[in-house]
């Protein structure tokens, strides 16, 4: 069972997020079924969204001001992968060169 967060109390923050940008059609596919897309995954310390960056954008465009999160209890040393592993499972696909530099990352204990 999830959990609801108001949107205005997530962090999104780009040094565990694994992509550049943001992919506008896939924003615009969820804006139409928001209610049909599965809760965003979330560090419950940090209020960091480790998956779901596209949907939290989607609710914010519609003026929703809550969305349903599923907590997770992460590290601050594992988010980034954490999110990299959320998003190569679930997400949007992830670009070769992006994976290959968050591997590199990790192989050099950065991470977020």
């Amino acid at each position: 069972m999830f959990e609801k967060a108001n949107i205005g109390d997530l962090k999104l923050d780009n040094s565990v997020w694994p992509r550049s940008s943001l992919d506008e059609e896939a924003i615009e596919r969820y804006c139409d079924c928001l209610e049909k897309l599965p809760p965003v995954v979330v560090d419950k310390e940090t209020m960091t969204v480790l998956d779901g960056w596209h949907r939290v954008e989607a609710h914010k465009r519609e003026d929703v001001e809550t969305i349903p999160v599923d907590f997770e209890n992460c590290p601050p040393h594992l988010m980034k992968a954490r999110a990299y592993a959320l998003n190569a499972r679930y997400g949007l696909p992830v670009d070769n060169e992006v994976r290959d530099q968050i591997i590199v990352d990790l192989s050099q204990g950065k991470d977020g």
